[in-house]
């Protein structure tokens, strides 16, 4: 799991400025981030479905980002990043 923290309140920058301002040039060379369709103006850093896909690798990216969903889901309705508490405790 990678959380980016931006210093900025929600809603104030995209996903896009905070992976230039955060990410870009970090990603080792000739890799890439999968992301969602927000993200289609970057091509050779992210990687969004689109209909060229062959049929495995869209079956891949569909299932990957439907974990990060479910992922999401969990950390609201669990509150994971709205509560301060010690794991270890």
């Amino acid at each position: 799991v990678l959380w980016v923290f931006s210093p900025t309140p929600p809603g104030e920058l995209n996903g896009i400025s905070v992976f230039h301002q955060r990410l870009k040039g970090k990603l080792p060379i000739g890799r890439k981030v999968l992301g969602d369709g927000g993200y289609e103006r970057e091509p050779k850093l992210i990687s969004i479905v689109n209909d060229f896909d062959p049929s495995k690798l869209a079956e891949f990216k569909d299932c990957v980002l439907a974990c990060q969903e479910s992922f999401n889901k969990r950390v609201k309705m669990f509150e994971c990043l709205t509560k301060q508490t010690n794991a270890w405790n």
